[in-house]
């Protein structure tokens, strides 16, 4: 029953250029697939009765508990799980399924009552630790979401592998809620140091450097963005408002100005979409005001 964490939306407040750059890339880089479904209903009827036919085999409740999860269909799932928990009371990945789907189900202080008795026999469980670590964060409850983060990232290069880059973005902003931002630079730094510079921690870790007044730091963090960057238009304007922040005017127009010849030398498909046209009018409003 595992699933690619989700990023809480309760993250820090950044400045509201980064909203358009983040726009933009978006808009050029992600493709937008069908919307993934969980398995049919009918799927149900046929586990129910291979449950008849086979005398309630454990497995099959857990397996339909899973297609009713699927669906959104909580309280069905919890009562196959509770009844697959009944059935095969030595299986404890019972309690980590239920622990799963409470925390899905957005009841929070149950998914703490599953994953601790989960954890009396599984101490350590990266998984388990990460369910604990949401669901007292979605409690409010940051300092004991921050501890459980902390253990479930400790050392994770080894058996069970690396960690998730979302795992890391989540930690940081779980800091974010508690307010500390610097707590949270050095979580991203962190996730950097085990994954490698991917672009979402450096633009995240940029972000925070600004708002720290760390400028020659998050200098360098868009400049590698910037050397890779097919729009370099968006890493330029990037790079000027952080020289902005920085009291660095000579320099910010100079670099938009780079930025807004990027912007012209781009194909006309490309400088016609939206958010190109927001971002040339924006550039023309910050060359005229210096």
């Amino acid at each position: 029953m595992n699933e690619m964490i989700k990023i809480s939306r309760q993250t820090a407040s950044f400045t509201p250029n980064l909203s358009l750059l983040v726009a933009i890339v978006v808009s050029l880089t992600i493709s937008h697939p069908a919307a993934a479904h969980g398995p049919g209903l009918d799927e149900i009827d046929a586990i129910t009765t291979q449950i008849v036919e086979m005398g309630e085999p454990a497995g099959l409740y857990a397996k339909r508990a899973h297609v009713y999860q699927n669906n959104h269909m909580w309280q069905e799932a919890m009562s196959d799980l509770d009844r697959a928990a009944e059935l095969d009371s030595q299986n404890t990945e019972y309690d980590l399924d239920r622990a799963e789907l409470s925390l899905e189900a957005g009841e929070f202080l149950r998914a703490l009552d599953f994953i601790d008795l989960y954890l009396l026999r599984h101490e350590g469980s990266h998984e388990a630790l990460l369910i604990r670590a949401r669901s007292h964060r979605a409690l409010g409850q940051y300092p004991q979401s921050i501890e459980s983060y902390q253990s479930a990232l400790a050392d994770l290069s080894g058996s069970e592998g690396s960690p998730m880059p979302e795992w890391y973005i989540e930690f940081a902003d779980t800091w974010l809620l508690a307010g500390n931002k610097r707590n949270a630079l050095q979580v991203l730094r962190k996730g950097i140091d085990h994954l490698g510079m991917l672009g979402v921690f450096q633009l995240r870790a940029a972000e925070l450097e600004v708002e720290l007044g760390l400028y020659d730091s998050a200098l360098a963090r868009v400049d590698q963005l910037l050397a890779r960057a097919q729009r370099k238009d968006l890493w330029l304007t990037r790079r000027a408002d952080i020289l902005t922040r920085a009291g660095r005017e000579e320099e910010a127009l100079q670099t938009y100005e780079q930025a807004y010849a990027a912007l012209q030398s781009l194909p006309p498909r490309l400088q016609n979409l939206p958010v190109s046209i927001e971002l040339e009018n924006r550039l023309l409003q910050q060359i005229n005001q210096q």
